[in-house]
């Protein structure tokens, strides 16, 4: 909590490779929505901490305070699945004019897909999805992934998404009543 009451964030980055382009890219995104009037989470300022202890670096950074609650998935409703459906809808519309330069999500998919690929060819990992669980999953079926993907990058029209969308993202107040949907990180990439 600052001195003036405001209750603020400290979140504590994962060390990973480009996460401070990451952080970046997201604050950014966050930063637009935010001047634009969506109840987002973003920074109270522009600073982005950097720890370091030995070689390991860890990046952290002082976030607004969003009030609300998640609610697990069985718990949702028509009105939240429409509450969540026109927030998406308009957080994208509002994004069309963000031009802070962005990861591109299919080049982001193409690495996951990337590593799923290599996973699943592990002879270990084909012979406990076979022993356990009765499972083959041949390395081809990642194929038709990177085609959609690398296809996906030839059309028009992009703009920045939300490529975090999870649960614990998404926060509700008033359910019964007035659905005020607010996102914790609106950035992604």
């Amino acid at each position: 909590m600052l001195k003036d009451g405001t209750t603020v964030n400290v979140i504590l980055y994962k060390s990973e490779p480009g996460i401070l382009d990451k952080i970046k890219a997201a604050n950014a995104v966050s930063a637009h929505l935010a001047a634009k009037g969506f109840p987002v989470r973003h920074t109270v300022d522009s600073r982005i901490t950097k720890m370091t202890n030995g070689s390991h670096e860890k990046y952290a950074a002082v976030y607004t305070y969003l009030d609300g609650h998640t609610i697990p998935w069985e718990e949702y409703n028509q009105d939240h699945i429409k509450a969540l459906g026109m927030t998406m809808s308009n957080m994208h519309a509002a994004l069309a004019d963000c031009d802070y330069l962005l990861p591109d999500v299919a080049d982001e998919y193409l690495a996951i897909v990337a590593r799923m690929r290599a996973y699943f060819a592990d002879a270990p990992v084909q012979r406990a999805l076979a022993d356990k669980l009765l499972l083959a999953i041949k390395p081809e079926v990642f194929d038709g992934f990177e085609q959609l993907l690398v296809g996906s990058k030839l059309l028009p029209g992009k703009q920045p998404l939300h490529m975090d969308l999870v649960r614990s993202n998404v926060l509700f107040e008033d359910v019964e009543d007035n659905e005020d949907l607010k996102v914790r990180r609106p950035g992604g990439g």
